[in-house]
């Protein structure tokens, strides 16, 4: 963590400045090295290294070439200057560091350790002589970014990002609820699980030896989002391989399988019993489209517990009877 959010964001303007999307390395790093912070610890080869890393850059035949968030960040830095914008600093904490798509550049594992302080009124960290070398650069880093206000005795979650801390640290926390109420990513994980089993429908079908009903699956979800299940395709049984197949997609990064499973969902799965699947994906990688193979439950009215799921209330509607 020895290159600046302050270099990173330098980085990514001189293509801006330049108007350009790809430097040749070369000359890149002689840019770098021109531009660097009195204070930097860090090298124009490590600044580079970083800005790959973290996905600003990338490297193709002809160069180094700026990607869309990059260019995104390049933006709100403006110009090569000697410190960071204030537009960048908030550019990198809600698309970086408060980010979980971002991997190991988000900061949700630290912001664990944080607790709700009443008196600050805001998420807290006591800080000790035992803090790792690794805690001490995140708390340098996030206080240059404006995430954190840091003492020598307390690190504390600055209150115009406390809503978005709540939101990552919920998403975190709690699976597939954290999912819903952090709507980016829970649409982001439901649009792969669903492409995933457009996929594998097609791929069960052609296997089956039925190439022409392959042709017919359709991804209903993207017309009607109320239909009650998210994908038509057809069975491909040796008696009727036309039958119509209705399946609910289900998808989680998570590694254990859970869901929800709304009210209209069931009542759909009700009424059409052994034609309605539900195809759980775990491991769901939107950075890469990916995840497992489905968990595929038959009429699941009937089977899901046979699957091992197990049910629990998350929001119960209340009405008057009469």
């Amino acid at each position: 963590m020895t290159v600046k959010p302050d270099e990173l964001a330098n980085l990514c303007a001189m293509y801006k400045v330049l108007r350009t999307r790809c430097i040749i390395e070369s000359e890149l790093k002689r840019r770098l090295h021109a531009s660097m912070l009195i204070e930097s610890e860090a090298s124009p080869s490590d600044i580079i290294f970083e800005g790959i890393s973290y996905g600003f850059i990338k490297t193709i035949p002809r160069g180094i070439a700026i990607t869309n968030i990059g260019k995104q960040l390049g933006q709100k830095q403006i110009e090569v200057a000697f410190q960071i914008s204030e537009q960048a600093k908030g550019f990198l904490v809600k698309k970086i560091f408060l980010n979980p798509e971002s991997g190991e550049h988000c900061c949700g594992e630290l912001l664990d350790n944080f607790r709700a302080d009443t008196s600050y009124e805001t998420l807290v960290y006591d800080r000790s002589p035992e803090d790792s070398s690794e805690i001490i650069q995140w708390l340098k880093l996030l206080s240059r970014v404006g995430l954190f206000m840091v003492t020598p005795e307390k690190a504390l979650v600055e209150t115009r990002y406390l809503n978005h801390v709540n939101q990552l640290l919920t998403y975190l926390r709690e699976g597939v609820e954290g999912e819903i109420r952090y709507p980016d990513i829970r649409n982001k994980v439901g649009a792969v699980a669903e492409e995933c089993a457009m996929k594998y429908e097609k791929m069960r079908l052609t296997k089956l030896g039925y190439p022409e009903l392959a042709k017919l699956v359709q991804r209903i979800s993207l017309i009607d989002k109320s239909a009650g299940y998210d994908i038509s395709s057809c069975s491909g049984g040796k008696k009727v391989p036309e039958e119509p197949r209705y399946i609910e997609v289900k998808g989680t990064t998570n590694s254990k399988p859970q869901f929800t499973w709304s009210r209209n969902e069931r009542l759909v799965a009700q009424k059409e019993r052994r034609k309605y699947w539900i195809y759980c994906f775990d491991h769901v990688d939107i950075v890469n489209d990916k995840a497992n193979s489905p968990i595929k439950i038959r009429d699941p009215i009937k089977n899901i517990g046979t699957k091992g799921f197990v049910g629990e209330p998350v929001d119960i509607f209340y009405y008057m009877a009469n």
